[in-house]
């Protein structure tokens, strides 16, 4: 059984390992997280439009900055 809590998820906790938490951008994380192809291989249920697929995202993203 793996840990991953949806996929992609280890990529999203790799890449808050490897930059300063006060200056990263979401932005920034799309450009550098080094699985994004799963981004768009995979896309989580709901998102036919890249509204929805940016939002889900992005909540990811702030789940694991906790911002």
């Amino acid at each position: 059984m793996s840990d991953e809590r949806y996929l992609g998820y280890h990529a999203v906790a790799a890449y808050f390992r490897n930059v300063d938490s006060t200056t990263c951008t979401y932005p920034d994380f799309l450009v550098n997280i080094n699985s994004r192809d799963i981004i768009l291989r995979v896309p989580p249920p709901y998102t036919e439009e890249w509204y929805g697929l940016d939002s889900i995202w992005y909540e990811r993203y702030l789940k694991e900055a906790k911002c």
